[in-house]
């Protein structure tokens, strides 16, 4: 026959129990869902498509007054790459700004391998990144495409003929060329 007191000791244990399970899941879950808290790069997006964080253009001109088709040029070919034909699953500004925000980084600071990492963190299978250079009196844009996992470029492309009056379009022209590239990627 049990008494009240071994009733209450055997409630306080299965109390004591049942926290200690719930604390252990949860410790669990930590553990499983956050380590990094990403998908490895090597692993497809979770649409099945390949994903791409594009990163910000660098003027390498030497011109100051072309730092605007720079940022300009990012933003465009991230609104072409997202087009449905395109086929790919974009890391978008916000997840690429938390995370360099979390590897104490500026986006003027990105040197390749910083890229990499940023890419990486963001569980992107390929990264973007561009340039506008100058040649003689053409102001060319360029953009590379980068394995994450391996470093690797794969795709190098270009448009020349740069100014005010066509800048879309030639955005739109380099975006179809990595489009074209990116096919044969999957």
């Amino acid at each position: 026959m049990s008494t009240d007191a071994d009733q209450g000791w055997k409630s306080l244990l299965l109390i004591v129990a049942a926290l200690a399970l719930l604390v252990g899941a949860s410790i669990g879950a930590v553990v499983l869902f956050s380590g990094t808290g990403r998908r490895p790069a090597s692993l497809p997006a979770a649409s099945g498509r390949p994903s791409l964080a594009v990163l910000n253009f660098e003027n390498r001109t030497g011109q100051p007054r072309y730092d605007r088709y720079a940022a300009d040029a990012a933003e465009l070919l991230i609104a072409d790459l997202a087009r449905p034909d395109a086929n790919l699953e974009l890391v978008g500004p916000e997840r690429l700004l938390d995370e360099l925000q979390a590897m104490k980084r500026s986006v003027d600071s990105l040197d390749r391998p910083a890229a990499l990492q940023l890419a990486r963190r963001c569980g992107a299978r390929y990264m973007l990144r561009g340039e506008l250079l100058a040649a003689s009196r053409d102001i060319i844009l360029k953009a590379e495409v980068t394995e994450v996992d391996s470093g690797r470029p794969v795709s190098s492309r270009q448009v020349a003929g740069l100014n005010d009056q066509n800048l879309l379009e030639r955005v739109g022209a380099l975006g179809q060329l990595v489009r074209e590239d990116l096919k044969t990627l999957r």
